[in-house]
């Protein structure tokens, strides 16, 4: 399934807004870092914005979100083994390191 990539710079109690509103969208994603989700979705980049924002505004937060497709190559390093795990199940992982097609 293919991934987005959705970086965000919410205020407080934005992140846990964002992250719900994921949960409605896909069961399967991961928080790589602070202010970055990786979701699994066949739903376009378009839809996903939408929808974020759309709960933000509910909530009255504002903020910067932005959703692409995480299309180009990737290279992951010291990701945790769940990590791996996670992105073997989604098939993003090489199986000879930790490249992300």
């Amino acid at each position: 399934m293919p991934l987005c990539l959705v970086l965000h710079d919410l205020p407080a109690g934005g992140t846990e807004v964002l992250e719900a509103a994921i949960w409605e969208l896909s069961e399967s994603h991961w928080t790589p870092m602070a202010n970055a989700l990786l979701v699994s979705s066949d739903l376009s980049v378009d839809y996903i914005s939408s929808h974020l924002t759309r709960a933000l505004r509910r909530e009255n937060i504002g903020g910067t979100v932005l959703v692409m497709r995480a299309e180009s190559r990737v290279v992951a390093e010291g990701v945790s083994p769940e990590a791996v795990a996670w992105l073997h199940e989604q098939g993003r992982l090489e199986p000879a390191g930790a490249a992300i097609n």
